[in-house]
């Protein structure tokens, strides 16, 4: 059985596979025969011992920007940073006071970006691990509700049922969450 990757560096708007990136320590990677594009790195699969501390390329700050890669040119090495001591939040699901086995914890940073989403088990509770430290958002929703939450109108409508905790290195919080239904308004 494959472990799946750490990270990947995917591009926007192609429908190409990403590249994987597997980490166990900081580590700079380099890249050959990337197209020309946009690219993002999405870290929401990493769960190492340790938390992103930055990702950059060339002065990029892969963790807030796009990673522009020109026609004829080679992408600079991507450099991941990990550092010792990561957050980690357990979360319990309910709705009405009773703990919900089928919701998903969306996890946003300070931007509102989403950097994690994790499933609840059949007891309602989720682990989240590897987090720096720094402000986040958490929110949770029915499992299967599709909505488009990379998009700040659509979160809007969740903004009143999302709970703000803030994590300093190496803490480790328990947090209780009500099930949002999505807004009518």
């Amino acid at each position: 059985v494959q472990q799946p990757k750490d990270f990947v560096v995917d591009q926007r708007g192609r429908g190409d596979e990403p590249i994987p990136i597997s980490v166990e320590r900081s580590v700079k990677q380099g890249f050959r025969g990337v197209w020309p594009g946009r690219y993002h790195i999405d870290l929401r699969r990493y769960r190492g011992e340790r938390y992103v501390a930055a990702v950059t390329s060339g002065g990029v700050d892969l963790l807030h920007e796009d990673l522009t890669v020109t026609e004829g040119s080679a992408p600079p090495p991507i450099e991941i940073q990990l550092a010792p001591g990561p957050a980690q939040l357990d979360v319990s699901v309910l709705a009405g006071g009773k703990p919900v086995t089928s919701a998903q914890v969306l996890i946003f940073n300070g931007q509102g970006e989403s950097v994690r989403s994790e499933h609840c088990d059949s007891k309602g509770a989720t682990s989240v691990r590897g987090l720096a430290p720094g402000t986040y958002g958490l929110l949770a929703l029915p499992e299967g509700l599709e909505i488009e939450y990379e998009n700040p109108q659509v979160m809007e409508r969740f903004a009143n049922r999302m709970k703000r905790v803030d994590v300093r290195a190496g803490a480790k919080e328990i947090l209780q969450l009500e099930l949002a239904q999505e807004d009518q308004n």
